[in-house]
């Protein structure tokens, strides 16, 4: 009777507020695609470097342990050259971030988030040198046509609260489509994709949100 009256009680909820992260392991896997060849096009980019994601954030709580959020915001990936011709070379693509996810929550105050974010490729920056820039051959800047205007990234993740609408979280973004390929212009050489993979903490305090 006592969680019959519970459940009575509940009403759905409309919640608004701020979302921040730090990829403290973000990086641009490079996967190479070899034509029986011996060069390649693009720079390996498999070590981590620093991202962040920056949003203004939406919930719905249709039940005390269900509700949907959406938002829209900045983010930032990244990637740190991990061969032998790097030099402390880095490559940042900041994308508009619009994130829709399911949360449930499966105890008191933890909550299991499966999310889809799709990023919107705004701009790109290169720091250090680049022995192989994203081109076949030359030192030359990394061929922005190769980046894809939108990939979408999934994101399982968990969910703290702490008090008063503010809770802790911590995540794992996997790219599902290729952030940015470098096509092959001879015939013996490899082609190179990066894809969006990290590891995340961050923040979010949300207004309007039952504590519980």
């Amino acid at each position: 009777m006592s969680l019959f009256l519970s459940a009575q009680s509940f009403k759905p909820y409309h919640s608004y507020g701020v979302v921040v992260n730090a990829h403290s392991a973000s990086l641009l896997t490079t996967q190479q695609a070899a034509n029986n060849g011996y060069s390649k096009a693009g720079e390996d980019m498999g070590g981590s470097t620093f991202g962040f994601d920056f949003l203004a954030h939406y919930d719905y709580g249709a039940l005390k342990w269900l509700g949907v959020g959406t938002g829209l915001g900045f983010s930032r990936r990244g990637g740190r050259g991990a061969d032998g011709y790097s030099y402390d070379n880095k490559r940042y693509l900041s994308y508009l971030n619009i994130p829709v996810r399911v949360q449930f929550k499966p105890w008191y105050y933890i909550w299991f988030e499966a999310s889809v974010e799709v990023l919107y490729f705004l701009n790109y920056k290169d720091v250090g040198y680049f022995s192989y820039p994203g081109v076949s051959g030359g030192n030359g800047p990394f061929n922005a046509e190769g980046i894809n205007n939108m990939t979408v990234s999934f994101i399982p993740a968990l969910r703290f609260n702490l008090f008063d609408g503010f809770s802790f979280n911590i995540g794992y973004s996997m790219g599902l489509g290729d952030a940015a390929a470098v096509k092959v212009s001879q015939p013996t050489a490899m082609s190179t994709t990066y894809k969006n993979f990290s590891v995340f903490v961050g923040v979010r305090y949300m207004f309007n949100q039952p504590e519980k």
